[in-house]
């Protein structure tokens, strides 16, 4: 926890190989995939180089296998989940996050009901990945589904409803008319 919000730290270990070193260990798998994506997700906020190195190292593939293996730790799904939300704001990552298909992913996950403890970091993550970024918005559009499932959190008492707010208003963006039917419809 060193490096915890303390940017001079975080970038030393990110210049020190502690991104490559975290991202070895989660392609290898195991038992420190957790503390893992924990670390590194602590290591890049704040931090764009840090961001920029898990994007660079291949860290787009190894984290949508983690939150999409099957029977996943929920801790671990949450985890990367947040780490995603810190990563779309790094310069290029919606175009390596979408083309690695955390878009799809994220909304299938909420269209599917899944990961309810998740849904502020999950909703977040969207959210920065669609703002301004027409192919991601055109690859949650073809998600007919999601409008409903980010209604749902929005007029809900979740905490991610903001969250899911900011997502949905980039989704109703390039949306086709009947998912801005849709909306109107459910009060949106």
């Amino acid at each position: 926890h060193i490096c915890r919000r303390c940017s001079d730290a975080q970038s030393r270990a990110g210049s020190a190989g502690g991104v490559a070193q975290l991202l070895r260990i989660l392609e290898s798998g195991g038992r420190f995939s957790l503390a893992s994506v924990y670390a590194l997700w602590q290591l890049c906020v704040g931090q764009v180089e840090n961001s920029q190195q898990v994007l660079s190292k291949g860290g787009s593939a190894a984290l949508l296998r983690l939150f999409g293996q099957s029977g996943a730790d929920a801790e671990l799904q949450l985890h990367v989940a947040g780490l995603w939300v810190v990563l779309a704001r790094a310069p290029g990552a919606q175009d390596v996050l979408g083309n690695a298909g955390v878009v799809e992913a994220l909304c299938e996950t909420l269209i599917a009901g899944r990961l309810a403890h998740a849904h502020l970091h999950i909703s977040g993550a969207l959210a920065n990945l669609l703002e301004g970024h027409a192919p991601n918005r055109t690859r949650a559009c073809a998600k007919a589904e999601i409008v409903d499932s980010l209604l749902n959190i929005v007029q809900s008492d979740d905490p991610a409803a903001s969250n899911a707010a900011c997502a949905l208003a980039s989704v109703l963006h390039d949306c086709d008319t009947w998912c801005m039917e849709r909306a109107r419809d459910r009060g949106a």
